[in-house]
């Protein structure tokens, strides 16, 4: 995208900002002005029925011999007055002809049953509670417009009428407003301004097009001077006759070279650090196939005096094996990595990674915990590697819990994906050097190497897997390790070699 191109984007966008919000304001000034008016209107509508409900009672108990002897004999002559009153329904009537926005009007005795309505077939049926229109207006500004453009619930004012010393009312007056009838009000308005934002910004596009035009034509020179700085080119351009643009080309020339020395420097140290880094690794592979020889003999010597001792050789020569390799792995960092797939149960390959480190995270005082789903989970990957990844995450966690904490490793089938999650109570991760973790050679731990977690990323990427992180400041971290998971009789016949599924959990 050219320094024009995004200098026009630029533009539109502050416009389009400024337009909408505008829009926003001006819609929602609309919007409070309706609401008002509309409580306003309903409020008077309920305070004129109070009044001619208590003049209507007043009347005719007045002319009513003999009098009730109790209150509850006065609320029985009451409710029959109003449910009787003929004039009541025009009184009503006459009260929503003055309102746009008023559907209906109900009065309701102190059982909640109505006794008139503007609707005759709600009379006789309970009185349906409904929000608030108050509430409405006192929401937030997008909750308050979604509501009014999308319900097709009415809201309500209601008034109350009771008698001294009951709390309950004797009647209530229930106001209904429409959210149809201010939409009706309202999305002309809403047309309205947004024919008039549209046009706005079609005038601020061209108007932006054409400054740009004008103020980056002296330009286009320096855009192709750092065209050339990012491709490299060392060939000579043309003289300016503008001073002010040929002392900024000269600068920026100034500005390439030094870039183009500092990419030299950058590559030969990483390098030279290439180089470093493979032949410590080739140090380590004389050490480890001495020891895998070593072990073979003395797997030789003891398999009869102590066959007990067989178990443990085997996790040693597999040990040993596995850091072979993660050096060949090392060394292969930016090469390309020959897999040996074969049928795994993912549970069962986390609950042999667990077991090995189990005796450190005891001295650690942290409790580690792995949960299964019930039913296996079988990946087509190579062992080694996944082994070595899963081995590096945890062994990551591990250490974050300098004071002890518990580690949960989850194995679970999510759609079509494996997914081995391990959690920790550790501090966490900050989200500054989040992103870089998985960088090789970056390391926060004062001798780290910061090559665990790259392994890890490229192990699973090699195997068409991911790894995610989650992580907050003191609510510690979780990385989820992702790959495809395998469908049908494969996962069947694998499922079935394996052990069953289960949650374990051991204590330091």
């Amino acid at each position: 995208m050219t320094l024009r191109t995004r200098l026009l984007w630029l533009s539109m966008s502050t416009v389009a900002i400024v337009v909408i919000v505008l829009m926003a304001l001006h819609l929602n000034s609309l919007i409070v002005v309706w609401l008002d008016q509309a409580i306003e209107r309903s409020d008077s509508a309920g305070r004129e029925m109070q009044s001619f409900l208590m003049k209507r009672i007043e009347e005719r108990m007045a002319a009513r011999q003999p009098a009730p002897a109790t209150v509850a004999e006065a609320k029985q002559i009451w409710n029959e007055i109003i449910r009787d009153d003929t004039e009541l329904a025009l009184v009503i009537q006459q009260s929503m002809v003055q309102s746009r926005s008023i559907v209906e009007i109900e009065v309701a005795g102190e059982s909640g049953l109505i006794l008139a309505s503007s609707n005759p077939a709600r009379v006789a049926t309970p009185m349906a509670a409904k929000q608030e229109l108050r509430v409405l207006r006192h929401a937030a500004p997008l909750d308050r417009l979604v509501d009014i453009l999308g319900s097709r619930t009415d809201y309500e004012t209601r008034v109350k009428l009771g008698i001294a010393g009951q709390e309950s009312p004797v009647f209530q007056i229930q106001v209904l407003v429409s959210p149809i009838l201010l939409r009706a009000a309202i999305v002309p308005e809403l047309w309205n301004a947004g024919v008039a934002a549209l046009l706005a910004l079609a005038a601020a596009a061209a108007l932006a097009y054409v400054a740009a035009r004008i103020a980056l034509r002296p330009l286009a020179r320096i855009e192709h001077v750092l065209d050339r700085i990012i491709t490299g080119d060392a060939t000579e351009l043309p003289p300016l006759e503008d001073r002010e643009l040929a002392a900024v080309e000269s600068k920026l020339s100034l500005v390439g070279a030094q870039v183009t020395g500092a990419r030299r420097d950058a590559s030969q140290m990483r390098s030279a650090m290439s180089s470093i880094a493979r032949g410590v690794a080739h140090e380590f592979k004389n050490p480890l196939n001495a020891i895998a020889l070593r072990l073979e003999l003395l797997r030789a010597r003891v398999a009869e005096e102590a066959p007990e001792a067989e178990n443990d050789i085997d996790i040693l020569t597999q040990e040993v094996a596995r850091l072979d390799r993660v050096v060949k792995t090392f060394l292969d960092l930016n090469r390309p990595v020959t897999l040996e797939r074969e049928m795994l149960q993912a549970g069962q390959l986390a609950r042999d990674v667990l077991q090995l480190v189990e005796p450190e995270a005891e001295q650690l005082g942290i409790v580690v915990e792995l949960i299964e789903s019930q039913e296996p989970v079988v990946v087509h990957a190579d062992e080694g590697l996944l082994r070595q990844a899963l081995l590096n995450v945890i062994k990551n966690s591990m250490e974050a819990m300098t004071g002890g904490g518990k580690l949960v490793v989850t194995v679970s089938r999510r759609g079509g994906e494996c997914e081995i999650a391990v959690s920790d109570t550790g501090p966490g991760i900050a989200p500054e050097i989040r992103e870089r973790i998985f960088e090789p050679y970056f390391s926060t731990k004062e001798r780290g190497s910061g090559i665990g977690l790259a392994l890890t990323m490229r192990a699973m990427q090699l195997q068409g897997g991911t790894v995610e992180v989650e992580s907050e400041a003191g609510q510690g971290s979780t990385l989820r390790l992702r790959l495809p998971a395998e469908q049908g009789a494969a996962a069947a016949a694998t499922g079935s070699a394996a052990r069953p599924a289960a949650t374990t959990e051991s204590r330091a």
